[in-house]
């Protein structure tokens, strides 16, 4: 078995983990994961387009890494609907009012 270490193979592999995991009932654990998946495939066209650019890849703020990608109009995503799935991250990681 080989093990790659980037930001798209290990997006794909979370991604593949998650679509087989579609049937179970742990819907934070889900939520967690499509921001993880979302987060670490727009990290690896970040790579591709300004490898330079390590700051941000240290950020999980999705808007901050598209806004990054966004310079180059290589992508089109709603900002809103990737600010929503950040929300839903932290509200199903962390306890509080969110």
């Amino acid at each position: 078995m080989v093990v790659k270490n980037d930001y798209y193979y290990i997006a794909c592999n979370d991604y593949k983990y998650l679509l087989r995991n579609l049937d179970s009932d742990f819907y934070n654990n889900m939520a967690v994961a499509c921001q993880q998946i979302c987060e670490k495939a727009l990290k690896s066209v970040l790579v591709c387009v300004n490898p330079d650019v390590k700051s941000i890849l240290n950020s999980h703020n999705l808007r901050q890494i598209y806004s990054a990608i966004d310079e180059e109009e290589l992508i089109n995503l709603d900002i809103a609907k990737l600010s929503l799935l950040k929300d839903y991250y932290f509200e199903v990681r962390y306890p509080g009012d969110n």
